[in-house]
């Protein structure tokens, strides 16, 4: 009788403790799908240096330069009109550092305060006509040792390609910040050639079952807690 009533005491605080926690969580999040091409949105970002400031609940740090965000995505002003089905390159550039573009590893961009969120689409763009193809690469939450690189599909091209390729591979989970940069170390020879701007970025809230299997792990300690002192 007492093991079941320390039981239910134990599940009915969890629970309080839970929904209060809930409640916390659910608004500390930056949920959306942000298109970095739309210049109306994202364009006091243009200019600035390596200051983090916030914009529409993220905030972004530059290093190497000042961030560019401009209308239209043909930089190279040598090529057609863009071409493709792509929803983001005939809009806006994307956010690039200096030269439109991400280049180097001198020039890094952080956005961060998304306050743990999953991403499971990152859009960019080569916005101009080179070759070999781009590679776009970034890591989360600060953790520079575990960097993930995505190969452009498309290179920019005057006929065929606007340059629009994108990363959708396993979901990053709990994210806080996300940091672009041209990864020259694992690419070497090609390092000159990795330039793109960031175009769009997908953040949607962490999963229900992730909470859940937290919370039963929780309650499981605390009631084995209880049992133990009982």
């Amino acid at each position: 009788m007492k093991k079941n009533f320390i039981t239910t005491l134990a599940t009915t605080t969890l629970a309080s403790g839970l929904l209060a926690f809930s409640a916390v969580s659910s608004a500390a999040p930056v949920v959306g799908f942000f298109d970095f091409t739309d210049v109306s949105e994202w364009g006091a970002l243009d200019g600035i240096t390596s200051t983090v400031i916030p914009l529409n609940g993220l905030m972004f740090d530059a290093v190497g330069g000042s961030m560019t965000v401009n209308a239209g995505a043909i930089v190279d002003s040598t090529l057609s009109p863009c071409v493709g089905a792509d929803p983001y390159a005939c809009t806006g550039a994307g956010i690039g550092i200096q030269n439109a573009e991400i280049d180097g590893e001198t020039e890094t961009l952080t956005i961060s305060g998304f306050g743990g969120v999953t991403i499971n689409l990152i859009s960019f763009l080569d916005l101009y006509d080179e070759n070999p193809a781009e590679i776009a690469s970034f890591y989360i939450n600060g953790n520079s040792t575990d960097i993930t690189s995505v190969v452009a599909t498309a290179i920019k091209d005057p006929v065929f390609s606007n340059g629009f390729f994108e990363w959708t591979g396993s979901p990053l989970m709990n994210v806080h910040s996300i940091t672009f940069l041209a990864d020259c170390d694992n690419y070497g020879p090609l390092c000159t050639a990795n330039e793109f701007s960031l175009a769009a970025i997908n953040a949607v809230p962490v999963p229900a079952a992730v909470w859940l299997f937290g919370s039963g792990l929780i309650g499981l300690v605390g009631i084995a807690r209880r049992r133990k002192v009982a």
